[in-house]
């Protein structure tokens, strides 16, 4: 059986996988991930990475795959730091900010561990090949027995900021729907309005054109006085 710390290193080491294999832009490499955590009978995982919104498509059209990552409730989404570079819809529809069951969760495992090797250049920058190896080995050795050992910790700081969040929110939610009316409801349905406009938006509304040309030419007029 495995223990809920392996099963927490487990997720992560297949965070870290899937996120560093997909940079490559191949989708057999993403694929071959998912089959790996499929025959590993990991259930109900959301991956994600930067581009994992075209990936979705590619999954669910997989002949080999397709079928077993639904049954499996496994799919892909963005992280929150690349998610802002794309567009709003796709925001909509697959960023952690705008989907349920993330939490706290950023999905930007990668982006901290990258940052943290980032220290071990200054050591290693004029070793050989061999201990330049080695050391980057030892360093990720140590990260993996750091993050174990501080696996309660981390969830226990994660739980206690949940609650520390809610308890902050909830008060200035009831004030806000208090003084204008508005319910769950009508609250979460805005972002369902805001994609049913965007998916039905075949170009830009004229006045939002006007305001953009209004403000080039506001710029063009700046630039002119300072010339002259």
């Amino acid at each position: 059986m495995i223990r809920s710390g392996e099963l927490y290193v487990l997720s992560s080491f297949f965070t870290i996988a899937f996120t560093t294999l997909t940079r490559l832009r191949r989708a057999k490499y993403p694929l071959a991930v998912i089959a790996r955590m499929i025959r590993a009978g990991i259930r109900c995982r959301r991956c994600a990475y930067d581009i994992g919104c075209a990936f979705q498509g590619t999954l669910e059209r997989s002949q080999l795959l397709g079928q077993a990552a639904h049954d499996a409730g496994i799919d892909s989404g963005v992280n929150a730091f690349h998610g802002y570079g794309h567009n709003r819809l796709c925001q909509l529809g697959h960023h952690p900010l705008y989907e349920e069951g993330f939490g706290l969760e950023d999905l930007e495992t990668c982006e901290r561990f990258f940052s943290w090797l980032n220290g071990v250049g200054g050591v290693v920058r004029h070793a050989s090949h061999f201990h330049w190896v080695q050391f980057v080995d030892l360093a990720m050795r140590q990260w993996d027995k750091d993050k174990y050992s501080e696996i309660s910790r981390f969830l226990y700081n994660n739980v206690r900021q949940a609650s520390l969040v809610v308890a902050e929110l909830e008060p200035l939610l009831a004030a806000f729907k208090q003084q204008t009316g508005y319910t769950d409801a009508d609250i979460e349905g805005w972002k369902a309005a805001e994609r049913a406009y965007l998916e039905g938006l075949r170009s830009e509304p004229e006045e939002v054109g006007l305001r953009l040309s209004y403000a080039t030419l506001l710029g063009q007029l700046s630039d002119a006085e300072y010339v002259f």
